[in-house]
């Protein structure tokens, strides 16, 4: 797929993913503008570590569920078990000893879900 006049989002992704800095990036926009293929081609294109993670219109228990099977293959562990998804998140940053990618796609269907990072 050709990404006609998506070479500057690429590139500012590109820029965030190498940042020395831990980088937040919010991507918003209306429906079926090609919001998540972008972010899909900028980790293809990356060679950094990444979690890419779709979120779903379920409960906090399947997020976990979902997200605990990734990490465990990712990691190459055996299947880990946590009961929310503020223990898996701060297992995937403990265990990020070097620059790691975290996608949370469709993150509004996370945001009835309380999470506390600090």
């Amino acid at each position: 797929m050709a990404f006609i006049g998506r070479q500057d989002e690429l590139q500012r992704l590109e820029t965030a993913f190498k940042s020395d800095h831990l980088e937040t990036i919010l991507i918003y926009g209306r429906r079926r503008a090609g919001k998540s293929e972008i972010i899909r081609k900028a980790l293809r294109l990356s060679s950094i570590p990444h979690l890419y993670y779709e979120c779903k219109e379920t409960s906090e228990i399947n997020h976990v569920s979902s997200l605990s099977s990734l990490i465990s293959e990712i990691y190459g562990e055996q299947r880990l078990a946590f009961d929310s998804l503020e223990e898996v998140l701060d297992y995937f940053f403990e265990r990020a000893k070097e620059p790691q990618i975290l996608v949370l796609d469709e993150y509004p269907y996370l945001r009835s879900i309380r999470i506390y990072l600090l």
